[in-house]
């Protein structure tokens, strides 16, 4: 069976090429600040987008693990990401990309 951190990494990597064939620019992956870890930022345009990936073998979907205390924490980081990055003035959105099984599931502007 697959290490968690192995199947979380193809996860990332399955949702970068997703929204790379979207025409979007992959900015990083894995940013790392105080308040945790963000798995993907990139350009959607110019709107920096913020991407939580999960990902499931089985059972329930996948994004419902991204609760409101997960939420914060992920705006929190993107806070400082962006401050650390000069970029307190850009347009920014939440997305979350579901892994389940092979579907893909982009919910764009999950949260604000």
């Amino acid at each position: 069976m697959p290490e968690p951190r192995h199947l979380g990494n193809e996860g990332e990597d399955r949702a970068a090429d997703h929204l790379i064939s979207l025409g979007w620019t992959l900015v990083r992956r894995r940013a790392k600040t105080r308040s945790g870890e963000i798995d993907l930022v990139a350009l959607d345009g110019s709107v920096v987008v913020f991407v939580e990936v999960k990902r499931r073998r089985g059972g329930e979907a996948p994004e419902w693990s991204v609760t409101p205390a997960k939420q914060d924490r992920l705006k929190r980081a993107a806070e400082e990401y962006l401050f650390e990055a000069g970029m307190t003035e850009a347009q920014v959105r939440f997305d979350v990309i579901a892994i389940h099984g092979e579907a893909i599931r982009h919910l764009r502007d999950a949260f604000r």
